[in-house]
């Protein structure tokens, strides 16, 4: 069954709309993704910046351990739902200010 071509499904530039909207959520999703502060991730390379000596030391024991990756991971994935959609939300409204999101 095709789309009725007065609606957004049905115009020519949909494809392109719907894959640009994908990559634009993968990019967001990865961008934060990385930036948690968790040992397997970009993000505890980050702290570990800020905190040198013992700590920094410290953080990259963490960062080796297979176990604490693992456990990181997990972490991640539970936090990672309140960290996105605000996040997203936000870019939403910088991308389409007038528009309303629920």
């Amino acid at each position: 069954m095709q789309p009725a071509s007065g609606t957004p499904e049905g115009s020519l530039l949909y494809p392109l709309a719907f894959l640009l909207s994908v990559a634009l959520n993968l990019n967001v999703l990865l961008f934060l993704f990385n930036l948690l502060p968790l040992p397997p991730l970009d993000g505890s390379g980050i702290v570990q910046g800020l905190m040198p000596g013992l700590f920094g030391g410290l953080i990259e024991g963490l960062r080796r351990n297979p176990v604490m990756s693992l456990l990181g991971l997990m972490i991640a994935w539970q936090v990672f739902d309140v960290v996105y959609r605000p996040a997203f939300d936000v870019l939403l409204r910088l991308l389409h200010p007038d528009m309303a999101y629920g």
